[in-house]
C-alpha cells in the first residue's frame, strides 16, 4: 500500500446503511422519494456545514486544490443509488426492520443521517416537499432534524488501484451489523411502551 494512501481521500465510492423499523412508514413513498436525490444536487439543507480545520485538510488532500476553489459549489455532491430493503421480520412482534443503502463518491457531513429523515418525512406521510428540500433559492418551509446516529453503518468503500488483502476484519465489526439489528429492536421495544404505558401525573 503506498504511502500517499488515505482512507478518506482515496475512496472512490462509499455505502452506508441505515436501520429502522417500518412501523406505520410507506416504504414505497420513500422509496419513490428517494429517487428525486438522485444524481447531482445541492444537499446544502440535508448536512451540517463544515469544519474549517476538516476544509482545510480536504482541500490539501485534493490533487487540485485550485479545481475546488473553482467549484460553484461546495455543498453539490452526486448520489449514485437509494434503495429499502426489508432486513428482518419479528412476528411475534409484528416488527419488520428495514435498510436503507445509500451510494455516492463522497458525501457531506451528517447528509446520510439528514437524507434518511427526509424521506422518513415522507413515509410517515409529511408534506414535506423533496424538490423545495434540494432548491437553493427556496425559503426553507420544514427543518430537517437530524436522524440517531446509533444505526447507521459504513457498509463498504471502494478504492481505485489499492490492494487491500492484507487488510483483515476484526470480530467486532464483522458483529456490527447484527449489533446494530438488536439496538433497533430494543429502542422500537421502548418506544412502544413510552407511548402506550399510562403516564402518572405526580411523576416528576
Amino acid at each position: 500500500m503506498e504511502e500517499s494512501f488515505s482512507a478518506r481521500f482515496s475512496c472512490t465510492s462509499r455505502e452506508y446503511e441505515y436501520y429502522f423499523v417500518r412501523g406505520a412508514l410507506d416504504i414505497e413513498k420513500m422509496q419513490e422519494a428517494s429517487q428525486l436525490l438522485i444524481g447531482t444536487h445541492w444537499f446544502g439543507r440535508l448536512s451540517k456545514p463544515e469544519k474549517e480545520e476538516s476544509k482545510k485538510k480536504r482541500l490539501e488532500k485534493s490533487q487540485s486544490a485550485a479545481l475546488c476553489a473553482n467549484s460553484p459549489e461546495e455543498s453539490v455532491r452526486t448520489v449514485d443509488t437509494i434503495s429499502f430493503t426489508k432486513q428482518k421480520t419479528f412476528p411475534d412482534l409484528e416488527i419488520e426492520i428495514f435498510v436503507m443503502k445509500i451510494k455516492a463518491r463522497s458525501f457531506l457531513h451528517n447528509q446520510v443521517r439528514k437524507i434518511f429523515s427526509l424521506l422518513q418525512m415522507v413515509g410517515a406521510g409529511s408534506p414535506v416537499s423533496v424538490k423545495s428540500v434540494l432548491n437553493k433559492s427556496e425559503k426553507q418551509k420544514t427543518d430537517i432534524l437530524l436522524a440517531s446516529p446509533f444505526f447507521l453503518v459504513l457498509s463498504s468503500c471502494t478504492f481505485k488501484d489499492t490492494d487491500l488483502h492484507q487488510l483483515r476484519t476484526t470480530p467486532d465489526k464483522r458483529n456490527t451489523r447484527h449489533k446494530i439489528l438488536e439496538n433497533v429492536l430494543l429502542h422500537s421495544e421502548v418506544s412502544s411502551r413510552i407511548a402506550t404505558e399510562p403516564r402518572n401525573p405526580s411523576s416528576p
